[in-house]
């Protein structure tokens, strides 16, 4: 009798436990409450805006019920209690290796940036008022460009806006506006150190693009402005063996480029350089034509037909034909915008061979609302 007492006490005590375990278990498991979830990729960078979800306070198998397509969710348990916000990390199905295949295979490969806390619906974003934005890196890939697939991959977790990218041996460089960045595999980033505005002789520089001139030279070209009100175009150089870029500045002179131009993309056309700009006091694009990078450019009005109260800024141009371009026009791809504060996406406009008369606007095609391009050309550059 001792020894059995103690025994059953136990017993008794293990199965209170087990059934206090149980009931736990089953009140975690039916009570919800409303959590703010994050999905984001193994560099803890948002892949989608954050939304709010209504679940249980033991919860597990998130993935699955939160799929992200091209990548796979980290399973694990989670308890809730008094958590505001839950976050899911996904890591991309496909390695790096295969990731470089499908560059190297693609016709265009373009850099843009994604507005991950804004509102967008039925093709237009609006970005929230009184919130600053997120915006992230996104590369993206096509063989027409018109329809654009989204590499899904880890991207850097830092603000990324109006980037333009190259290649060069086995680096790809990518320029945005405010930094410098490389990368030999789409899933590492390495910032570069790059004091562009050493004499702080600017307040504000936007959108830099390199360009390439007739002797192989690489070069970054921006607007800037140190009133916010007159922007010009500049430019410094580039050395991709090295990854280093200018600080000395030198202004792109011109016959008659706009007073108050911004968003430069320079390329060679022909054996001429162009230039398109956007002018920001009349909200239109324009493309200007020299025999030299550095001056002497004189402008020519974009006329896009059918295009209403849209305005586009952020051209970039591609040829319609990589190997023969006396014979077929232009694409320039572009922003558009309302004076709401609405955002609609990269458009593009075709031109015939003599650059004069340009096509009506049509959308590419892509998963989310892409902003800003910087298209590299696997064929040609």
């Amino acid at each position: 009798m001792i020894i059995k007492r103690p025994i059953k006490i136990i017993m008794l005590i293990l199965g209170g436990c087990f059934g206090l375990a149980i009931g736990v278990l089953i009140y975690l498991s039916q009570t919800g409450k409303t959590v703010t979830l994050r999905q984001v990729d193994e560099n803890h960078t948002l892949i989608q805006k954050p939304h709010q979800v209504k679940l249980a306070q033991l919860t597990f198998k998130l993935g699955e019920r939160y799929p992200i397509d091209g990548y796979q969710a980290e399973e694990r348990l989670n308890v809730l209690f008094n958590r505001k916000s839950l976050t899911i990390v996904y890591r991309p199905r496909q390695n790096a290796k295969v990731q470089i295949k499908k560059m190297e295979k693609a016709h265009y490969i373009a850099t843009a940036f994604q507005v991950i806390n804004a509102n967008t619906k039925n093709g237009i974003q609006t970005i929230p008022k009184n919130e600053t934005e997120i915006d992230r890196l996104r590369v993206l890939y096509s063989s027409d460009g018109k329809k654009w697939k989204t590499l899904k991959t880890n991207y850097p977790n830092w603000g990324v806006r109006d980037p333009d990218i190259i290649h060069y041996k086995k680096v790809w460089y990518i320029v945005y506006t405010a930094g410098l960045m490389k990368t030999t595999d789409f899933r590492h980033w390495q910032r570069i150190d790059w004091n562009y505005n050493v004499s702080n002789q600017w307040a504000w520089l936007w959108a830099p693009e390199f360009f390439k001139d007739k002797n192989g030279q690489y070069h970054i070209i921006a607007s800037a402005s140190s009133d916010g009100k007159s922007f010009r175009i500049y430019m410094t150089d580039f050395d991709p063996d090295t990854g280093t870029a200018g600080t000395n500045w030198t202004e792109v002179t011109r016959s008659n480029l706009a007073g108050n131009t911004i968003d430069p993309h320079m390329f060679i056309w022909n054996n001429q350089y162009k230039l398109l700009t956007k002018d920001e006091d009349t909200k239109q694009l324009n493309l200007a034509t020299s025999n030299q990078y550095y001056d002497g450019f004189v402008n020519s009005l974009i006329s896009i037909p059918n295009i209403g109260n849209i305005m586009v800024e952020a051209p970039e141009a591609e040829p319609l034909n990589d190997f023969n371009t006396t014979q077929a026009g232009l694409r320039v791809y572009f922003d558009t915008y309302d004076m709401n504060g609405n955002y609609y996406g990269i458009h593009y406009t075709d031109s015939d061979s003599n650059l004069s008369n340009w096509s009506d606007m049509q959308p590419i095609q892509a998963d989310f609302l892409v902003r800003h391009f910087g298209i590299w050309n696997n064929f040609i550059d």
